[in-house]
C-alpha cells in the first residue's frame, strides 16, 4: 500500500484505469455469456417456448427480430414489420436422387416459402453441415434464399434466412453464446503484469541492472528508459482493453 501512495498521479491513473476496466468487463462478461441462443447475422437469438412454438428473439440492425418454429416443420421470420415465410419443410422420401451413390444417407425433403417450392431433393447432414442435392442429382445452387450482403447495399436484402437456416431451426439448432472467459482472464493477466511493472518499478529496474552493473542500487534510469517504460504501460493497457472487447465477440 505504501508503494502505491508513493506513485505519481500518472502512474496512479494507469492503475485506476485498469481497475475500472476490469470491473466494467466483470459485469459485461456474465451478462454476455448468459445469453445462450441461435447465432444469426452475428446476433444471439434467445429461445423461448410459447403456445407450442419455439420463438428465438433478438434485435438485428436496430429492429426487433424473431424466428418462430411451430409444428416441428414450419419457420417464420419477422424483422421489424417485415415477415418472411412461412417456410415449410416436408419429408418426401421419393425426392432423394435415385442414382446418387449416397442416396441411402440422404433425407428427401421439400421446402416451400408459402406455396412456392424453393427446394426439392435430398439432404445429407454431416455434423453441422447440410449438403443439398436436387431431385435430378445436381448440387443445389440456390442455397441462399435471400441475396448476400457485402456492406454497401440494402441489408434488408440479406436478412431473409437461407435454406440452411431453415433446416437448422427445424432440426433444433446448436445453441451458442458470445463471450469467452479464457480471453477475459488473459486480459486480467495483462492488467496484472502491467500493474506489477508500475508498482514495483524501482525494484524491477534494480533487478535488471544487477546483471550489468556492480552497484545496481546506485543506478539511475535514463530519460529514454523512462519514456520507453511509459510507452510500454500504455501499450499494455490498450492491449488489455482490446483483448477484453475481442473476447465479447
Amino acid at each position: 500500500m505504501e508503494r502505491i501512495k508513493e506513485l505519481t498521479r500518472t502512474k496512479k491513473g494507469f492503475l485506476l484505469f485498469m481497475l475500472v476496466m476490469v470491473l466494467v468487463f466483470v459485469v459485461l462478461y456474465p451478462v454476455t455469456v448468459s445469453r445462450v441462443g441461435y447465432s444469426y447475422h452475428g446476433k444471439i437469438f434467445v429461445p423461448e417456448e410459447t403456445a407450442g412454438s419455439t420463438v428465438y428473439s433478438a434485435r438485428l440492425w436496430g429492429k426487433p427480430a424473431q424466428f418462430t418454429v411451430s409444428g416441428g416443420n414450419t419457420v417464420e421470420f419477422r424483422h421489424g414489420d417485415t415477415v418472411y415465410g412461412p417456410y415449410t419443410v416436408t419429408k418426401v422420401p421419393e425426392a432423394v436422387p435415385e442414382e446418387s451413390d449416397i442416396a441411402e444417407n440422404m433425407t428427401g425433403l421439400e421446402i416451400r416459402r408459402g406455396n412456392e417450392l424453393i427446394f426439392r431433393g435430398g439432404v445429407l447432414k454431416v455434423s453441422d453441415l447440410y449438403y443439398l442435392y436436387n431431385e435430378d442429382g445436381s448440387l443445389y445452387s440456390g442455397f441462399i434464399v435471400g441475396s448476400s450482403y457485402s456492406g454497401g447495399g440494402n441489408r434488408e436484402a440479406s436478412v431473409e434466412p437461407s435454406v440452411r437456416n431453415i433446416l437448422e431451426l427445424v432440426d433444433g439448432p446448436a445453441l451458442s453464446h458470445k463471450g469467452e472467459w479464457g480471453v477475459f482472464f488473459f486480459g486480467v493477466l495483462i492488467c496484472a503484469v502491467n500493474a506489477i511493472s508500475i508498482i514495483f518499478e524501482k525494484s524491477l529496474f534494480s533487478w535488471r541492472m544487477s546483471f550489468v552493473v556492480k552497484d545496481p542500487e546506485d543506478a539511475r534510469p535514463s530519460e529514454l528508459y523512462n519514456l520507453t517504460r511509459y510507452i510500454c504501460w500504455v501499450v499494455l493497457a490498450v492491449t488489455a482493453a482490446a483483448v477484453f472487447i475481442a473476447g465479447l465477440w
